[in-house]
């Protein structure tokens, strides 16, 4: 700010490198994805530590929480930092 005389002066452009897509989650399809592995497990004779390798839903849907949050604080931390400075001029924001 030493070096210029109003903050008008100023001209930011942000790229932001966060992927901007949420994965898909459908519930059945996890749990039909999860049953379909159990069962070729044990088709295979292959029954040690089974569930050990499925993920409960209760740990998907903490993730899927964890991802959505995730998602949307870059955005909010920009439009905090654009709120707070609101007399720079922001020319260009790009979302990949």
């Amino acid at each position: 700010m030493d070096l210029i005389e109003f903050p008008e002066q100023i001209i930011v452009d942000v790229i932001t490198l966060d992927p901007y897509d949420l994965e898909k989650f459908d519930k059945d399809e996890v749990e039909a994805k999860q049953k379909e592995y159990i069962a070729e497990k044990k088709a295979a004779g292959d029954e040690e530590d089974i569930y050990g390798s499925v993920m409960p839903m209760t740990l998907q849907y903490y993730y899927r929480n964890k991802a959505i949050k995730e998602y949307y604080q870059t955005i909010k931390d920009l439009f905090k930092f654009m709120q707070a400075n609101p007399d720079i001029n922001y020319r260009y924001l790009f979302v990949p």
